[in-house]
C-alpha cells in the first residue's frame, strides 16, 4: 500500500465519520500525553516479550541469536517503511471509521468480533493461504484473535494511537523473526510486488534458525 493509498483511505475515513455526524474536531485526533503513553506501550512492550521469550528459548536449545554482519541501515529503513505502510492500512480498513460505526450500530461485542474475522479472513488472502484448509484455520485463528485485541484496545481508548502501536510493535518483532528463520522469502512472496519487503534479517540463529547465510 503506497502513501497515495494511505491517504486516500484517511480522507475517506474522516468524510464518512463527517457525513454520518460521528466526526470529531481535526484537534482530536491530534496525539496528546495518554496518546504517547499508549504509542510507548504498544509498539515496546510487545517487541520487549517477544524477544525475551526468543532470546531465552535460543539460549535453552543452545543456538542463539547473532546480528547478522550483512544487514545495513538500508535494510532496517526498508522494513521499517514496509511495515509502517501495511500496519496503518490495516488499521485505517479494520479499527478506524468502519469499526466506529459498527460499534454505534451493533455494540461493542458484536462490532470488535465481525472485525476480527474480517481481519482474519483478510489474511488468507494477504498471506496466501486461501485453499489449504489447515493453513486457513490457524490463519484465521491467530490473526483473528489479536484482531480482537486490536478492535477492543480502539474501542476501550477510543484511539487509533494503541492498536496502530501494539500492531506496529509485533508486527515488527514477528517480521525479524521470520526473517531469521527463513521464513520471510514466504512472506514477501505474498507481498505486491509493488511494496516489496526487506530480503535480509537483522538477527540470525536462533531456536528455530541456521547458521548465517
Amino acid at each position: 500500500m503506497t502513501m497515495l493509498g494511505i491517504l486516500i483511505l484517511t480522507t475517506l475515513s474522516y468524510l464518512l465519520l463527517r457525513l454520518t455526524g460521528n466526526h470529531r474536531p481535526i484537534a482530536a485526533y491530534l496525539p496528546d500525553r495518554s496518546s504517547f503513553m499508549d504509542l510507548c506501550f504498544g509498539i515496546f512492550f510487545p517487541i520487549l516479550y517477544y524477544y525475551t521469550f526468543e532470546l531465552l528459548l535460543s539460549w535453552l536449545v543452545s543456538n542463539p541469536y547473532r546480528l547478522n554482519p550483512v544487514y545495513g541501515w538500508q535494510d532496517a529503513l526498508n522494513t521499517l517503511a514496509y511495515i509502517t505502510r501495511s500496519v496503518i492500512y490495516e488499521e485505517l480498513v479494520f479499527r478506524g471509521a468502519l469499526l466506529w460505526l459498527l460499534c454505534k450500530k451493533l455494540g461493542a461485542t458484536r462490532a470488535a468480533g465481525i472485525s476480527s474475522v474480517c481481519f482474519g479472513i483478510y489474511h488468507w488472502f494477504a498471506w496466501q493461504a486461501f485453499g489449504n484448509v489447515a493453513q486457513m484455520t490457524i490463519v484465521l485463528l491467530t490473526t483473528g484473535t489479536v484482531g480482537m485485541l486490536y478492535a477492543y484496545s480502539f474501542i476501550r481508548t477510543r484511539s487509533m494511537y494503541l492498536p496502530i502501536a501494539m500492531h506496529l510493535g509485533g508486527y515488527s518483532a514477528a517480521e525479524a523473526d521470520e526473517l531469521g528463520r527463513g521464513m520471510g522469502h514466504q512472506r514477501k512472496a505474498a507481498r505486491p510486488a509493488a511494496a516489496p519487503g526487506p530480503v535480509r534479517a537483522p538477527l540470525v540463529g536462533g531456536p528455530r534458525g541456521g547458521p548465517p547465510v
